[in-house]
């Protein structure tokens, strides 16, 4: 591993959504490019860094940095390549030009500290002012939170994503409750949480560890497919993974179903724990297919059971008694599942449907759940299938940080 200090040059290419940054620092009389996960790094900043030589194929010789630490500028020339970077708002190369003439090496000092002061150049407002001071101590903000999660291991890829959440105090929220990381940071589990927990000396019983560590497991097993789990199932899994006794964890589930943060229903063999977001995606998809079902079936004429032999004719299959009631059920009611081990004539059903709907002039959409399933659709039907997600048009919203869908109900 090297240890390097030098000041930032310049900023070669930087992506804001995550702080990975690749930029030159001079160390001495020499340049060195630095890659890695750097964010809010602006020239002229003086840093410190750790990490490994890598030889890139087509740009040569890089430091992989794996941590590293910044201070403020110390010097005019670095003072001004900082503040003319564009790092602080409504601050560019000409005003940081006439801050650096003003104020010399104090002028960092006087943006922090005494910012009424910049009101004294020309075309600087009091309300300027501040919103600078603003800024610059935003900056700030992050460097300090940026050393306290390497102190902590975690990676400083996060903490822009903190900051933006928890703001100035961060470091205090999360010294108060680490388990806040992974309730609301997007990417930070249970199990990092509670490794700066156990760093900061958080009990292991404690109550907010317990209740993060059943929310960590019902979202582990909704990536596994499972909405819900039952509360035996779940008080035995947060046991083992926290090591606590089953009546803590009991009472933790009942602490989050009365936040609202999960909702429990009761079956006739158990009690089912759902997430309150599961909750509601699955009840909702529930009622919408209701609605559609609740709708009164067409008519089974003589002549769509023409249509259908006709089509099945055409393309050169003997449907069996129940493939043809199951493509009359599919053209004449609104929602329709069908269902069978391998072998049972799924997919002749389904070619059937689609052709007998399009010799009546309808579209016809395909659509599976994963893109493995979608292409063997494609493959048997010979009809474009997509995901769920493509054919909603998703998309992931940087500012409202969650995927989002083009597409809805209208």
């Amino acid at each position: 591993m090297e240890h390097l200090s030098g000041t930032v040059e310049e900023i070669i290419y930087k992506n804001e959504e995550n702080g990975y940054c690749v930029c030159d620092m001079s160390v001495q009389d020499t340049r060195i490019t630095l890659v890695g996960y750097m964010p809010f790094l602006a020239p002229g900043e003086q840093i410190e860094v750790e990490g490994e030589y890598i030889q890139h194929p087509t740009y040569g010789k890089q430091l992989s940095v794996s941590a590293f630490s910044k201070a403020p500028p110390d010097s005019l020339d670095a003072i001004y390549k900082y503040l003319a970077a564009g790092m602080i708002k409504g601050v560019g190369p000409s005003t940081a030009q006439k801050i650096v003439e003003t104020f010399g090496e104090d002028a960092l000092n006087i943006i922090e500290n005494d910012p009424e002061r910049l009101a004294e150049i020309r075309g600087i407002s009091i309300k300027k002012a501040m919103e600078m001071s603003n800024a610059y101590q935003s900056q700030f903000g992050v460097r300090t939170i940026i050393m306290f999660l390497q102190k902590n291991g975690i990676s400083p890829v996060y903490a822009g994503r903190i900051y933006k959440q928890f703001g100035g105090n961060a470091i205090e929220k999360i010294q108060d409750n680490p388990y806040i990381l992974a309730r609301e940071i997007q990417g930070i589990g249970f199990k990092t949480a509670d490794k700066i927990a156990q760093q900061l000396g958080v009990h292991t019983d404690n109550a907010e560890r317990i209740k993060a560590a059943i929310i960590f497991i019902l979202q582990e097993a909704s990536g596994n497919g499972h909405t819900f789990l039952p509360r035996y199932s779940l008080i035995s899994r947060t046991m083992q993974l926290t090591e606590s006794a089953g009546d803590t964890v009991d009472s933790a589930i009942n602490d989050l179903c009365i936040e609202h943060v999960l909702v429990h229903e009761e079956y006739d063999t158990y009690d089912a724990i759902f997430l309150a977001g599961m909750y509601l995606a699955e009840t909702s998809v529930a009622h919408k297919l209701k609605e559609l079902n609740d709708i009164p079936p067409q008519p089974v004429t003589p002549e769509l059971e023409s249509q259908i032999d006709r089509v099945s004719k055409k393309i050169g299959i003997q449907l069996e008694e129940n493939q043809r009631q199951a493509a009359i059920y599919a053209m004449t009611t609104p929602v329709v599942v069908i269902t069978g081990g391998p072998g049972t004539g799924k997919t002749t059903v389904i070619k059937t449907i689609i052709q007998t709907m399009e010799a009546n002039g309808k579209t016809v959409l395909l659509a599976a759940p994963t893109g493995r399933a979608a292409k063997r659709i494609t493959e048997v039907t010979n009809r474009e299938a997509k995901t769920l997600h493509r054919l909603l048009e998703a998309e992931f919203s940087r500012e409202e940080r969650r995927t989002k869908f083009a597409r809805n109900e209208s």
